[in-house]
């Protein structure tokens, strides 16, 4: 894909949500055509994503995923009710992952998939975020994947 293309096509206008009392959540929302794209994509490879992140993660696809994962956990507390469960949050995690680590998991488990997850993030993405004074600021990401975009918890988990 020719890298102006590709940079159109990575470029995200950012919603900034409200996390805590002075932190900002930046969620990355993409061009349609890239996300009718990421949508068939992950509609293809749903099954191969279902049967690689089964037990790992609840989140990318698995069908009910937050009550499995609730029911494990009080399936557990009851049957070890000397555990503790701790729940951790990443800070900014999806904007702190290594892109490199994640082309070498994608080449891995799904190489189909590199050559389009290259042309998204092997170059600088632009955030486009609308200010309060209607003048719209742009950010540059290099890390991570978009939160925003249907395959961005994929990648992130991977």
């Amino acid at each position: 894909m020719p890298n102006e293309y590709s940079q159109f096509l990575s470029s995200c206008q950012a919603v900034p949500i409200p996390k805590g009392v002075n932190a900002i959540r930046p969620i990355a929302m993409p061009h349609l055509s890239r996300k009718i794209t990421e949508k068939c994509l992950a509609r293809i490879y749903s099954g191969q994503f279902e049967k690689h992140f089964q037990g790992l993660q609840f989140g990318v696809a698995t069908p009910s995923g937050s009550e499995k994962l609730v029911h494990e956990l009080l399936d557990h507390q009851y049957t070890n009710a000397d555990h503790d469960i701790i729940v951790l949050d990443s800070e900014n995690a999806f904007n702190n992952q290594n892109r490199d680590v994640m082309f070498m998991e994608i080449k891995k488990y799904f190489p189909e998939l590199l050559p389009y997850v290259t042309s998204i993030y092997n170059c600088p993405n632009f955030l486009f975020i609308n200010g309060d004074n209607g003048k719209i600021h742009t950010m540059q990401s290099t890390m991570g994947a978009h939160q925003g975009a249907p395959l961005g918890s994929m990648l992130y988990s991977e």
